[in-house]
């Protein structure tokens, strides 16, 4: 999607429903920024996380190690929900915004119909799988570009370390951004110096993998997937280094 008017530069598949796994942060992200926006937040408030920030955790789901009774202001639960991925983040951060995390997800379906997302329903904050809880590249990328408003939000997807502080029940902690084209620590051989930032997503499975970007022209939705019982066998995440080829043709002999 072209940043400059919303229009559709390149569509392919892309009204296709697809588990989202954690692109779904995006929502959530803008959902609390928005809740900035309108004085019910602030950046730097203080958030203790309460009995169901590990509702429906699973073993291998990305986590900052983060434990009921812990204590961050709204911008560190939205590095740890963005940079690290960290599911945990999710819950935390919905129940600040609506006091639960069943009424923070009636607001994200809310706010996606806004937007005019026509092929997305969440269940959760975090993008753990559920097979009613899908969206479309398309509607990614509407939401994508909404909260591509809020300077907070480009800041941090565009953050390749952060440090987070010590918990309650966790000492400092250094994160890495998951985004491979603006960091090596992932993955290398990536990095793309038109992508300002982006958010990734990988489902259990490893069947779905997702990535969202923007460029100073554009935004884009990029989902690989395999086929029923076949999952990655290549190292790295290959919905990224698609993002990268088409965004580089995309941009051959443009300025900037």
């Amino acid at each position: 999607i072209r940043l400059q008017d919303q229009a559709v530069f390149f569509d392919q598949a892309g009204g296709e429903r697809i588990y989202p796994a954690s692109i779904t942060k995006v929502m959530t992200a803008l959902l609390v920024l928005e809740a900035m926006d309108s004085g019910k937040l602030t950046r730097e408030q203080q958030i203790t996380a309460g009995p169901t920030a590990l509702q429906d955790m699973s073993p291998k789901a990305s986590t900052a190690n983060l434990k009921p009774g812990d204590t961050l202001t709204v911008e560190q639960l939205l590095y740890c929900l963005l940079l690290p991925s960290a599911n945990e983040a999710g819950n935390i951060l919905a129940v600040a915004v609506d006091g639960s995390i069943e009424a923070f997800v009636e607001h994200m379906n809310t706010r996606a119909a806004e937007l005019g997302c026509k092929g997305t329903h969440f269940v959760n904050p975090h993008g753990l799988h559920d097979p009613d809880h899908y969206t479309t590249a398309y509607d990614i990328s509407l939401y994508m570009t909404e909260a591509l408003k809020h300077e907070l939000f480009r800041t941090i997807i565009h953050t390749a370390t952060y440090v987070l502080p010590a918990t309650a029940h966790q000492g400092e902690q250094t994160f890495y951004n998951t985004n491979a084209l603006i960091s090596n620590f992932h993955y290398s051989g990536y990095v793309y110096d038109k992508c300002i930032g982006g958010k990734t997503g990988t489902t259990d499975d490893t069947r779905d993998l997702w990535f969202v970007g923007y460029t100073p022209y554009y935004t884009a939705a990029v989902w690989t997937g395999y086929d029923q019982n076949e999952k990655m066998r290549t190292s790295g995440n290959p919905a990224a280094q698609l993002w990268k080829k088409v965004m580089s043709q995309v941009h051959e002999g443009l300025e900037n």
